[in-house]
């Protein structure tokens, strides 16, 4: 055998050697029918992208508590002021008040005219606003002593920003009232001493009722300088 017979017979068979390393000499590798445009589709559902979270409502403030009514001049009042007293308060525009002097100023008020004997007691009005020296507790406990009145009212409140009790009575006629008369009003701590709005009426009177909502609404125009 020549040289070049025998390079070729070798080489046949390291060629043979290694088409059966790749797995058979006739079988052609195994290839993929994707392609880059179309891609195999898998049977499980696509992933989506997580949902927001739902939208949580804004934080609320918390609602200042609702104030209180401003409690105003009813249009057909006046107003009536006392500068030495250093308070001022209003009354039905067609109801009367007057005084000795100007320190009493703006005390007493009532749907009629009356006058107001000198030396003399004060005469019964529908409305009365006074300055008092005792302190309202020392006050309270005697317009409320059960020895002479029976207490119909007796609770705490404010009035022009102070504290204040708003009170009613019935006389039992022991003391300078006669039996049956009534008494409700408002008694204010103004500086350690008691300002006292308040009604006053016998059994029969019939305007006492609408006596009670004058001062009521009197109360709410009450005013202090100081």
């Amino acid at each position: 055998m020549t040289l070049r017979r025998t390079l070729a017979a070798a080489l046949l068979a390291l060629l043979a050697t290694a088409a059966t390393a790749c797995g058979g000499k006739d079988t052609p590798p195994e290839t993929g029918t994707g392609t880059l445009d179309s891609l195999p589709t898998s049977s499980a559902p696509a992933a989506t992208e997580p949902a927001p979270p739902p939208a949580t409502a804004a934080a609320t403030t918390a609602a200042p508590p609702p104030q209180q009514p401003v409690e105003v001049m009813p249009a057909s009042w006046k107003s009536c002021q006392n500068p030495l007293r250093g308070s001022s308060i209003g009354y039905p525009g067609d109801w009367f008040t007057t005084s000795l002097n100007p320190s009493q100023a703006c005390s007493l008020f009532h749907p009629t005219a009356f006058t107001i004997p000198a030396n003399s007691e004060i005469p019964r009005v529908a409305m009365n606003a006074f300055q008092t020296q005792d302190s309202a507790a020392t006050y309270r406990a005697q317009t409320t002593d059960p020895q002479f009145n029976t207490t119909v009212l007796n609770e705490s409140t404010t009035v022009a920003g102070r504290a204040a009790y708003r009170y009613e009575v019935v006389s039992k006629g022991l003391g300078l009232e006669e039996a049956g008369t009534r008494e409700y009003g408002y008694i204010v701590d103004n500086g350690g001493k008691a300002f006292v709005l308040y009604t006053v009426a016998r059994a029969t009177e019939t305007r006492y009722n609408d006596w009670k909502f004058v001062i009521d609404t009197a109360k709410g125009t009450l005013r202090f300088d100081h």
